[in-house]
């Protein structure tokens, strides 16, 4: 997907070199924090690819709602359906193994 304007191909261009280490962590915004931390590397790299032409300066939209219809989240119905005492694949053991140290 692509940004939608500069100001958001900046924002997520910012958040690859923090992601990749260029940038630490210490100088930038918890908004660019969060981005790094909810979204895949490849995934901010398709904002940041963006080309400047043709795109408006600022579109109002907010941040939030963009990042979350790009991340995937299993559903509280489904991590509920899971049985921890046969786990169907890595991402369901992975999910159990998880549960257990947080008890």
């Amino acid at each position: 997907m692509p940004a939608l304007s500069k100001q958001q191909q900046k924002l997520f261009g910012l958040a690859l070199a923090v992601k990749r280490g260029d940038v630490p962590k210490s100088d930038v915004s918890d908004e660019i924090k969060d981005i790094v931390k909810k979204m895949s590397e490849k995934d901010i790299e398709k904002f940041a690819s963006t080309k400047h032409k043709g795109l408006p300066s600022k579109v109002e939209m907010e941040m939030e709602s963009l990042i979350n219809k790009i991340e995937e989240k299993w559903s509280d119905k489904y991590k509920r359906s899971i049985d921890c005492n046969n786990p169907k694949g890595f991402s369901q053991r992975a999910h159990c193994q998880g549960k257990k140290k947080r008890k």
